[in-house]
Formats: C-alpha cells, sequence, structure tokens
C-alpha cells in the first residue's frame, strides 16, 4: 500500500510551527544585551532546564518499548513476535545514548556533568563566591514551571496510554530541533560578545567528580549533535506511524504528533521569554 500524507511524518510538516515559534528569538535578544552577571544568569538557567532531558528522553524510550501491542506488524504472521515497540523506541533512545556518554569522548562523560563543567568555568572566570553564584542563577517561577512541564511532557511520573506516547514523540522531536537553534545561537554570540570568556572555557578544564573535563565541550557538541538526534526523532514518529496498530486512523495518530510537537515549542517560548525574569 503507497504511503499517505497522514502516514509520513517530515520538516514540510513542523516547518509552520518553527517559523512562528518566537522562543529562540527571545534567547537572541537576551543574549545580545547581557552584561557579565545577566549572561551567567542565562547560561545557569539555561543548563538547569536542560538537565531533565536525559532522564526524560530514557524514560520516553521506556515506556514506548512497553506499549509492545500499540506498535505492531501487521504482516507478520507469527503474533508472538509482531511487536515493534522496540524499533520505534530505539530512535528515540538514540539520543539518551549521548546523555549518558558522549559518543565524542573516550571517558563518555554525561552530558549534565559537561554541563556542570561549563558552569564551573563560569565561575572560576569571574570569580564568584560560590553563594553569590547560587544566587545569580536562581531560578524563577517560570524556569521552574518549564523543568516540571519538560518531565510531564517526556511521560515521568505519568498514567501512559497511545495517544500521550505519541504527543511524547512528537514533543521530544520538537526539543531537538529547537535546541539545535538554541546552542548556535549561544554558541555565536559567547564567541561574539564575549570572546574572553569563551576563549578562557575553550583552554580550561575543570574537575567535576574528580575528573577533568573541558568547561566549553557542552556548547560546543550541541551545535552538531543536536540535529543528528531531529533526525532520527524523525525517524521515530515515522516508525510510530508505520507500527501503529490501534483503532484510531493514521490522521488523527499523526495529529497527536504534531500536537506534542507545538506544546514543546510553546513551552520553550514561554521559558525564553521570561528566562531572565526575576
Amino acid at each position: 500500500m503507497p504511503k499517505t500524507q497522514d502516514s509520513i511524518f517530515g520538516r514540510a510538516d513542523t516547518e509552520s510551527i518553527i517559523q512562528r515559534h518566537k522562543g529562540n528569538n527571545a534567547f537572541l535578544e537576551h543574549l545580545s544585551i547581557a552584561d557579565d552577571t545577566l549572561l551567567t544568569k542565562i547560561i545557569g538557567r539555561y543548563i538547569c532546564f536542560n538537565a531533565v532531558f536525559g532522564g526524560g528522553v530514557a524514560n520516553l524510550a521506556g515506556e514506548i518499548t512497553e506499549k509492545r501491542s500499540v506498535f505492531e506488524d501487521s504482516s507478520e504472521k507469527i503474533k508472538s513476535i509482531r511487536d515493534r515497540s522496540s524499533i520505534v523506541a530505539a530512535d528515540v533512545f538514540f539520543a539518551a545514548i549521548d546523555e549518558f556518554g558522549d559518543r565524542s569522548f573516550k571517558s563518555k562523560f554525561t552530558h549534565r556533568a559537561l554541563a556542570q563543567a561549563t558552569l564551573k568555568g563560569v565561575s572560576e572566570y569571574y570569580h564568584y563566591h560560590p553563594d553569590d553564584f547560587d544566587t545569580i542563577i536562581g531560578l524563577n517561577t517560570v524556569t521552574k514551571g518549564a523543568i516540571e512541564a519538560v518531565a510531564e511532557g517526556y511521560l515521568i511520573n505519568q498514567t501512559v496510554d497511545e495517544m500521550s506516547i505519541m504527543r511524547a514523540i512528537g514533543f521530544h522531536t520538537s526539543s531537538e530541533i529547537l535546541a539545535d537553534n538554541e546552542f548556535r545561537i549561544l554558541d555565536s554570540c559567547m564567541n561574539r560578545r564575549f570572546p574572553e570568556l569563551t576563549d578562557f572555557l575553550k583552554r580550561t578544564n575543570v574537575t567535576i567528580s574528580d575528573i577533568l573535563m573541558p568547561a566549553y565541550a557542552w556548547i560546543k557538541i550541541h551545535t552538531s549533535v543536536e540535529i543528528n538526534h531531529f533526525n532520527f526523532a524523525v525517524k521515530s514518529a515515522n516508525s510510530a506511524l508505520k507500527y501503529y496498530a490501534g483503532s484510531r486512523s493514521k490522521k488523527e495518530v499523526k495529529r497527536w504528533i504534531m500536537e506534542g510537537f507545538g506544546s514543546f515549542s510553546d513551552l520553550q517560548t514561554v521559558f525564553m521569554i521570561h528566562l531572565t525574569d526575576d
């Protein structure tokens, strides 16, 4: 049977959402006017926001895998081996592999540890006292709410059905493509507006859990890995559509994925607009 537009998920489906998305523009505006203290606040809150994604991605992959009856290959005659949920989950889990042991480092640093190294490097460059550093970052209500919303979007501690699974796949796909833009904006602004700090971070290693880690690597690696994660997330969405075995139409299932995609876009926009609020 030939594929229809309702059974294919691709960039064309997301273009309108990305084009009207305001979050990354807000991020750029904050960075364009930031002084040293405001930059510290921005980086600190952005890193705190990102801390939840590793566990979220791993959780989503697990939830998808356990929905064996939702994803099946109808052409397989042997019923006991018909489930395909692990195939759908694998392309989500692709991102989790980097989160918990980045492929570009022999030591397999976690992204969370690399993010902590960036924050520690910023603190060392500006000679902040630890208490002052934590006060500057101080998460506002919107940031805390955004972190909770990401956990919910990735189905952490949630009751999961086939609709929420599909929305979560869309949510994850949106997070990856928008993160690609976010990190490119951050890297560009760091190099252009804060060259001395950026040079310090690039040539400095800091200690996290008794291990020396590069202080700028978290920013730099995310200017390339996120688009790869996005491409795999799109593959997962298409596998979900291909193997969906429920009673709803492919059109409705695709709509669920798109709703999830838009949901993260909206969440990220609110977070970015209010990123520097006290």
